[in-house]
């Protein structure tokens, strides 16, 4: 298979399949009444009112706010997993579907931002569970479907120096046992 690898492209992929999976999640979890609020109530929310956001028009509002959002958490991702190494990669999406959960379901929700204030614990439950989902969803379609270079971080520091650092130390050592300008740290 063709790898993806231009990390803008890569995370709008990766965002919008799991997404997928996380609302696919939540309209099963509506379906078996174990919850009233699906992530797509809440995105509409942000744009129109609560009473709106049951309505067909209100739905689709909610359906393109909930993927937008996934899309810039999948780039948001893929350039942590680019600065950081793919390494862990789980955990990392695990904390970033976590964030979400936090801002979208907590913070905006307490300062009015989605029109539900007040919440039932298994709707925030069921949120946070269908987040942490797409947190590890979006970050192993990440690390599968994205081109191998771009996990590579381009730097390095002194807790993890590769072997070009070390010749390059030696080489600057060897050349101040000589008498050369010495190098300082």
């Amino acid at each position: 298979m063709k790898k993806i690898k231009d990390r803008i492209t890569l995370g709008i992929v990766a965002g919008v399949l799991a997404n997928v999976v996380k609302q696919g999640l939540s309209y099963v979890f509506k379906k078996l009444k174990l919850i009233n609020i699906t992530a797509p109530d809440k995105a509409a929310a942000m744009f129109i009112s609560k009473r709106k956001t049951k309505k067909p028009a209100g739905s689709i509002v909610g359906i393109v706010a909930d993927f937008c959002i996934a899309c810039k958490l999948g780039i948001l991702l893929v350039y942590v997993l680019s600065a950081t190494g793919k390494d862990n990669h789980l955990l990392k999406g695990w904390s970033i579907g976590s964030l979400a959960w936090t801002l979208m379901y907590g913070f905006l929700s307490r300062m009015g931002g989605t029109g539900f204030s007040q919440m039932k614990p298994r709707d925030s439950l069921s949120g946070y569970f269908t987040h942490a989902i797409f947190g590890l969803a979006v970050a192993e379609l990440i690390v599968r479907l994205g081109d191998e270079k771009l996990f590579k971080p381009r730097y390095q520091t002194l807790s993890s120096p590769d072997e070009e650092f070390y010749n390059w130390y030696r080489e600057k050592n060897a050349a101040n046992q000589q008498g050369e300008e010495l190098l300082t740290y």
